[in-house]
């Protein structure tokens, strides 16, 4: 680390929190951590900490920390490009096997926030979904979001800043002011890089370094 930012190639930890409780966690390597943006990418196959199954909303107001496994990431190449500070990230998903570019797909969430073994975040459900070349978006669970206003696990205030935090993705997307047009498009990873193993301090509690 330099200067507080990952380096180019680094290995680090990428997870998410739900209601302050890790969730989920991957090993990831570092593209670019700048103050233009930060790149992080992972392969299918990479070693993946999360729920043994997908709990539905209603299993969260009850059971908001289930139990986590070991599994893998499957079918997708991701690079996630954000920029600091802000409540989403766009995620670059292309087919493992063909290369193609499937979806620009933008998951809502807390702004990443810096540990000492990488960056945490935590997910706000609601998602959009961009076609390859960004002419067409369609918002995603969308049924996630009501249902957790309804259950209490999100008040109105925090839905608006969601649905706010989606639409400023859209238009930041939309106005060619985002990373993804910055020819993130055409970027592939390097023939060197390994999938990175999953590091036993996975879980560390400190904050950012």
């Amino acid at each position: 680390m330099d200067n507080g930012r990952w380096s180019y190639g680094d290995k680090i930890i990428y997870r998410g929190l739900w209601k302050g409780s890790i969730y989920w966690a991957l090993p990831v390597t570092v593209v670019q951590d700048s103050k233009d943006a930060i790149a992080l990418y992972w392969p299918a196959g990479t070693p993946v900490k999360r729920p043994k199954t997908r709990a539905t909303i209603e299993e969260l107001s009850t059971n908001p920390y289930p139990e986590i496994s070991d599994s893998y990431w499957t079918d997708t190449d991701i690079l996630l490009l954000c920029n600091e500070g802000k409540p989403y990230s766009i995620n670059s998903m292309r087919s493992a096997e063909s290369g193609e570019l499937l979806c620009w797909y933008v998951n809502i969430q807390a702004p990443l926030h810096r540990i000492d073994i990488g960056f945490e975040t935590e997910d706000l459900l609601l998602d959009v979904v961009f076609q390859p070349d960004l002419s067409m978006w369609t918002l995603k669970d969308e049924d996630e979001l009501n249902d957790a206003l309804k259950l209490g696990l999100f008040d109105s205030h925090a839905v608006t800043e969601i649905r706010a935090a989606a639409e400023d993705a859209i238009k930041s997307i939309t106005s060619g002011n985002s990373p993804v047009n910055n020819n993130w498009s055409s970027w592939t990873p390097p023939e060197s890089w390994d999938i990175p193993e999953m590091p036993d301090i996975w879980d560390s509690n400190n904050s950012s370094p």
